[in-house]
């Protein structure tokens, strides 16, 4: 009757020890197979993040791109902007000229006309002496 009862406490034992064993290799297979998810998830957030890095400094270059582009504008624009106010004031500066010369050949032409009235005066005079 020992003996049995020591068999049947070894069994209980035996199998209380498979039970543990099969438990403990089931959290050790879960945990496994989560490593690999987190290990897979990694290198997908690696790649992913790699990417996006790769996609900030192309959109950090085109932003570099862009100002130097406006810079460019901004200069040009200023550029252009100083030409035609250099243009508006030759611009002014000759219609002021034109004006002070259009008064100059009124005066003139006043003057000649003035001239010749006065010749004509002497010539009818002279003429009029003469007979």
């Amino acid at each position: 009757i020992n003996a049995e009862e020591d068999i049947a406490e070894w069994r209980r034992t035996y199998e209380s020890v498979q039970d543990e064993g099969r438990q403990l290799y089931q959290t050790y297979d879960r945990k496994c197979l989560m490593l690999k998810q987190v290990g897979s998830q990694l290198c997908e957030s690696k790649t992913q993040n790699e990417h996006l890095q790769k996609r900030i400094s192309a959109l950090e270059q085109e932003l570099r791109a862009s100002h130097r582009e406006k810079d460019e504008l901004i200069a040009k624009q200023r550029s252009q902007v100083e030409a035609i106010n250099k243009h508006e004031a030759r611009y002014f500066s000759l219609k002021e000229e034109y004006n002070d010369v259009l008064s100059r050949l009124e005066d003139a032409q006043s003057h000649a006309q003035q001239s010749q009235w006065e010749s004509l005066d002497v010539s009818a005079l002279l003429h009029e002496v003469s007979q």
